[in-house]
């Protein structure tokens, strides 16, 4: 395998390779992806709407992608990615709830206004962050300072990957599978639950290389799916309440009536999609949580 050559999603590497390089490789090849993806969000939004999703999971993929190897990295060098990747993801998340919504009901010209101001947002963090150098400057100053992180600590220089990586793995499922609720009438706590799941499906895209290949091929696509359902769930009640706001403000009778419409068939959804997980996912005895939860890595194992 390579020496940490990652994929659209999975790093793979020699599970005995050592692990700082396979944080150096990482660094690198997952970060410095999001630039072509922030210039295609800013000037080609209207091609295709997953420019902008794919945007916000790179920069996902690259703060989980942080976090998992920060012992390797200088901590002030590191904070500076994670809070540009911040940024960069939240001046597309107005943009992006607008394009989950729209997609899935009628162009209304109330909404297409909303959208199209909230494009700013994206051009201006793609001006401030990737035209101006200063991602990138901050990814070359992260993997220079790492090199000297690791020289001041011998065990970071050849400690193998698997052996350091899948404790920390075991750690983050525990604290993963201890947010699920077995009630789904808190929507808060699914909303915890589905950030923490969507952190540990990118770490394992990290580690598949040194865990068992069932786990690649039989529990991450359950993972995917709960996950799925989770992000339903939010992408209506992200709807809703901005719809309930958006109404309170108008006074044009006919985008009431329309927004009012839209309300309703949000509300019917969010309805089906907390069904769903409360069918398939909410119990811990159901057949589809309990293989997620014996596929995943255990301590001990």
């Amino acid at each position: 395998m390579g020496n940490g050559r990652i994929t659209k999603k999975w790093l793979k590497c020699d599970p005995q390779q050592p692990a700082n390089e396979v944080a150096q490789a990482a660094f690198a090849n997952r970060l410095n992806k999001i630039a072509k993806l922030s210039e295609d969000s800013s000037f080609h939004f209207e091609e295709d709407i997953e420019h902008i999703h794919d945007l916000r999971v790179a920069t996902r993929r690259g703060q989980a992608m942080l976090r998992f190897f920060r012992e390797f990295a200088d901590p002030k060098a590191l904070e500076q990615v994670v809070k540009s990747l911040s940024k960069i993801r939240k001046a597309a998340g107005r943009a992006r709830d607008l394009d989950v919504l729209i997609d899935r009901t009628q162009p209304l010209e109330f909404l297409l206004r909303k959208r199209k101001k909230a494009q700013k947002p994206i051009v201006a963090a793609h001006a401030e962050y990737v035209e101006s150098g200063l991602l990138r400057s901050q990814i070359e100053k992260l993997c220079d300072a790492s090199q000297t992180t690791v020289a001041a600590d011998s065990r970071l220089g050849t400690v193998a990957f698997a052996d350091w990586a899948i404790p920390i793995i075991v750690t983050i499922i525990e604290k993963s599978l201890a947010t699920w609720p077995n009630s789904t009438s808190d929507i808060q706590r699914l909303h915890d639950l589905r950030i923490e799941l969507k952190h540990l499906r990118y770490t394992i895209e990290l580690v598949g290389s040194a865990l068992d290949p069932n786990v690649k091929s039989d529990t991450y696509p359950l993972l995917r799916s709960v996950q799925s359902v989770l992000g339903n769930i939010n992408d209506h009640g992200v709807a809703i309440e901005k719809i309930t706001k958006w109404l309170r403000k108008l006074n044009d009778e006919e985008q009431i009536a329309a927004l009012g419409k839209i309300l309703e068939s949000e509300e019917a959804r969010l309805a089906e999609a907390i069904e769903s997980f409360q069918n398939d996912w909410a119990s811990q005895d159901s057949p589809a949580r309990r293989a997620l939860v014996n596929g995943l890595p255990k301590r001990g194992q």
